[in-house]
């Protein structure tokens, strides 16, 4: 469901089999994290970030996609996963003071962890931009001097 849902608002992640599967396997990734996050939620956040998500995004780098479009995916991908995750969470936790608790901790570690990871994946994906653009106009061009006819 994430999957499509991103697809959706970012059509290119769905180009081919390739993207899709990085896309697929960078959701997957990401939640394997958060996971392991939620589970040890009065530590500090990690600074890891999913393998898969870097390489991800180096990947749309390469396809010449706009780096704003791994935002959107990111974004698209948090509203749908929050549902989810919130949906679980009113089925197992009674209503009252307890939920209201979890509900804020389920809110702060998805947001801080989401804003984490999409600033490292935006900054890989603009280290692999400036790479590849700086490789194309690392170029030798040489530029011939004639003396100008007088």
């Amino acid at each position: 469901a994430m999957d499509a849902a991103v697809i959706a608002v970012v059509p290119e992640f769905g180009a081919d089999a390739a993207i899709a599967a990085a896309l697929a396997a960078t959701n997957r990734g990401n939640w394997q994290r958060f996971l392991a996050v939620a589970r040890q939620a009065q530590s500090p956040l990690s600074e890891a970030v999913p393998p898969e998500a870097l390489d991800a995004a180096r990947t749309v780098v390469r396809r010449g996609i706009d780096l704003d479009r791994i935002y959107e995916g990111y974004r698209r991908g948090q509203q749908v996963g929050l549902e989810r995750w919130l949906a679980c969470t009113y089925e197992i936790v009674e209503p009252g003071p307890e939920l209201i608790g979890v509900t804020e901790l389920s809110l702060s570690l998805a947001f801080r962890f989401i804003d984490q990871t999409l600033g490292r994946v935006l900054a890989e994906a603009q280290r692999e931009r400036e790479e590849v653009i700086g490789g194309a106009l690392a170029e030798p061009q040489e530029i011939i001097m004639q003396p100008v006819p007088k």
